[in-house]
């Protein structure tokens, strides 16, 4: 099974006593964004987001699965069975995510 990432970010799996990272694919899934200021609280612009399209997830291949942010696994969770998000995250001492131990369907 191939597994591409479409994070900016490697991907950093603990099975057992291994590490298996799954470097960026060089493409990135996203959803399109818009933002509307809708107010200013104590100096700091206050925005409402809507989000839009994914782009840049390519179509479905036998064989291969894709990981993207959650963001995104929402966004096509309808519509897509091959798209996995990060899962049982790791962390550090000061709270900092440094791997997963599985993917998710949203």
């Amino acid at each position: 099974m191939n597994i591409i990432n479409l994070t900016l970010h490697d991907i950093n799996i603990v099975e057992k006593d291994d590490l298996r990272v799954i470097p960026p694919s060089g493409m990135v899934a996203r959803c399109e964004t818009e933002k509307v200021l809708i107010g200013n609280v104590n100096g700091i612009n206050i925005y409402k987001i809507k989000y839009g399209d994914v782009t840049g997830l390519p179509l479905m291949n036998k064989n291969t699965i894709y990981i993207t942010s959650a963001l995104v696994a929402q966004a096509v969770k309808d519509v897509r069975n091959d798209v996995f998000i990060p899962n049982d995250f790791i962390r550090d001492d000061k709270g900092v995510i440094k791997g997963c131990k599985s993917l998710a369907q949203v």
